[in-house]
């Protein structure tokens, strides 16, 4: 008895050994966390694949349901995700329901565990749920572009991928469904003017009068501020009133190429439609005045637009003659004086590099439309060359999508939720807003904003740093009022180093979320197809 009872002391206090029970618990416990992250791992992976397939199944039943019965668009859309699946579709309980136009895709499959059936839970199941309303929506969108001198080379280049690969998403909605008109897309090339198009000379929103304030600013008026009409040839006038068309016409074969100057505030950040009763609000054409020969400049002065002899066509007497009683320097009156554009035999053409066409570089806008050819087409002759003004191609961008004159074919907002309505605008550029300067009493360059001496944008703002400034103020004011009027915009900042620039983009955006930072060529064709998936998403509820 004494022998077992030692022994029994000795078994106790041996610790050799005593690292195996613990290790052993450990060991297991280790096992069978790595078995539970494996199992969720493969679950996490099995519903994002399955997410991917369910989202895509709801938008593509969408596309596929304008004049379907229910029933066939829950056939259709059963078929497109067993067609996109990656896994096993048999293991897959799949679910489609359409309820008063809402189209729901439901799908669970089991995921196997590896360690679970040890904790009696041999299977982890995965749902997943996608909702969208049916397809009634329509869009509008139009791609705001910046043509500047800048994107020249590889930077055009793949802008015009980025909007061909936009468009064809778009317009795949137009092609899969039964309604060929539910997405129309229009372009707004943008430089240092907007063009609207030479065939609009006639069009009633355009000042063929010479109604507007800011039309006869660098001519020569009476004080009432209008011109004489009998400084112009009488056959060319409008109702019997002078305006820059009549200008054009007296300048053999030199056509008016379509490009506009801003409005004055405040309808410079607005759609406020053009009205003769509001002449303000008529879009004036764009004629840069033929600034002073060398022998009426002012001493010191460089003008970079002299295209006529101040003293040649109609006029009687010298520049420095008349300008004595004029009240004017004789610089000043040589550039404003009407008569040299009568009777004027030389021919300036089409050029932009000197004349009345003065850096209208930029080709037409394209209103909206669901033709795609032409939209392809567009996109590809848009040509890189002048200098940068987002404003006014954010303006024109809204004004394409607004219903009202000048462009009539943006569609109106609908109130009816089943019958919604989304207008979108894209402004893309790859710079700042510039102004050029010019060593002149004119102050700077001729531009959409006039000369700097005009002080078109406020009082005091006559140089070229000042008009920036302004248009950066102008552009925001004008993408506030087009997010109050329901349009959704995007902003794409490429290849942008001035980090105002970055930060005034991504104000303008209708939320941050909504203005991308591209900084590489990969990026903006990136940025163009996230902004195409955005829109094709409709309303899409995860």
């Amino acid at each position: 008895m004494i022998r077992i009872q030692h022994l029994a002391r000795r078994f106790v206090s041996d610790r050799r050994g005593s690292i195996v029970v613990p290790l052993a618990i450990c060991t297991g416990v280790c096992l069978m966390v790595t078995g539970a992250a494996i199992d969720y791992t493969r679950a996490f992976n099995a519903k994002v694949d399955l997410q991917a397939a369910v989202d895509a199944t709801a938008l593509a039943a969408n596309y596929d349901s304008q004049g379907l019965s229910e029933d066939k668009v829950k056939a259709n859309a059963e078929g497109y995700f067993k067609a996109i699946y990656p896994g096993d579709i048999d293991e897959v309980e799949l679910d489609v329901s359409v309820v008063k136009g809402t189209v729901t895709v439901t799908a669970g499959k089991p995921v196997n565990t590896v360690l679970g059936s040890l904790m009696n839970k041999p299977q982890i199941d995965v749902r997943v749920m996608s909702q969208t309303v049916v397809g009634k929506a329509t869009f509008d969108v139009v791609m705001v572009l910046d043509n500047s001198g800048s994107m020249a080379g590889s930077r055009m280049s793949t802008l015009k991928k980025a909007a061909k690969d936009l468009t064809e998403t778009l317009f795949k909605i137009n092609e899969d469904g039964d309604r060929k008109d539910r997405v129309q897309i229009g372009l707004v090339p943008f430089t240092s003017f907007v063009n609207v198009g030479a065939d609009k000379a006639t069009a009633s929103w355009m000042d063929q009068e010479g109604a507007s304030p800011i039309h006869w600013k660098n001519f020569e008026t009476r004080s009432n501020g209008t011109p004489d009409p009998a400084e112009f040839d009488s056959k060319l006038l409008t109702n019997g009133k002078p305006s820059r068309f009549t200008l054009f016409k007296q300048l053999k074969h030199t056509d008016w190429l379509g490009c506009v100057e801003a409005r004055p505030m405040p309808y410079d950040v607005d759609d406020t439609p053009a009205s003769s009763s509001n002449p303000a609000t008529l879009f004036v054409p764009q004629f840069a005045p033929d600034e002073p020969s060398n022998a009426n400049k002012k001493w010191g002065d460089s003008y970079y637009n002299n295209y006529l002899d101040d003293d040649r066509g109609a006029c009687r007497t010298s520049s420095k003659k008349a300008a004595r009683s004029s009240g004017m320097d004789r610089w000043e009156y040589a550039q404003k004086r009407l008569c040299k554009y009568k009777d004027q035999p030389r021919s300036l053409g089409n050029t932009t590099v000197n004349g009345p066409n003065y850096w209208c570089k930029t080709q037409p806008i394209t209103d909206l439309t669901n033709d795609k050819s032409q939209v392809l087409r567009d996109i590809q002759t848009m040509n890189a060359d002048g200098h940068t003004n987002i404003h006014q191609g954010a303006v024109w961008g809204w004004r394409v999508l607004s219903p009202s004159e000048p462009f009539t074919k943006g569609r109106e907002p609908k109130k009816d939720e089943e019958e919604e309505h989304v207008r979108v605008m894209i402004v893309m550029t790859d710079g700042e807003n510039t102004y050029q300067g010019q060593n002149s009493f004119n102050k700077t360059r001729i531009n959409a904003y006039g000369y700097g001496t005009e002080e078109r944008l406020g009082n005091g703002v006559d140089t070229y740093w000042e008009i920036q400034d302004k248009m950066d103020d102008r552009l925001l004011q004008t993408c506030s009022n087009a997010k109050k009027g329901g349009v959704q915009v995007y902003t794409v900042a490429f290849q942008i180093s001035s980090s105002s620039t970055i930060n005034m983009m991504k104000n303008c955006a209708t939320t941050p979320a909504m203005a991308f930072d591209a900084k590489s060529n990969s990026a903006l064709v990136d940025a163009f197809e996230r902004i195409a998936e955005e829109i094709t998403k409709l309303r899409l509820q995860m």
